[in-house]
């Protein structure tokens, strides 16, 4: 009798194991199914040469940005100048800190204006 209880517990376990591995791979085809129906489409090479174009139109700008002069409103009085000048200018500037920050204090106020309130119609 000893022989047919173990025969049964040996079957359930190769049951067991089978179900397992079968399991796993039923997960490892559905993981690899959805990777493949959920991957995006590849890039065309002409879109990759456009956006090449694009992204050096865009640095050129920034470069030339970063790197001129210009006057962007006169009424106020902006300029822009190159990062190198403006960082020597600030360097200069904040080797006094006191006078840096007085300086930087009327330009703040020079450069905000305060809106006041509207009037309340039923005062």
């Amino acid at each position: 009798m000893s022989n047919q209880t173990s025969c049964c517990e040996c079957s359930k376990t190769t049951a067991t194991v089978a179900g397992v591995i079968g399991a796993c791979l039923v997960v490892a085809a559905l993981v690899y199914v959805m990777q493949k129906v959920t991957a995006p489409p590849a890039v065309a090479q002409v879109r990759v040469q456009e956006r090449l174009k694009n992204l050096a139109e865009i640095r050129a700008a920034n470069q030339e940005g970063l790197a001129s002069y210009a006057l962007l409103d006169a009424p106020h009085g902006t300029y822009r100048i190159p990062v190198e000048t403006a960082v020597k200018m600030a360097l200069e500037e904040w080797r006094d800190p006191a006078a840096g920050r007085s300086n930087l204090i009327q330009r703040v106020d020079k450069a905000t204006v305060v809106i006041a309130p509207p009037k309340n119609p039923f005062d």
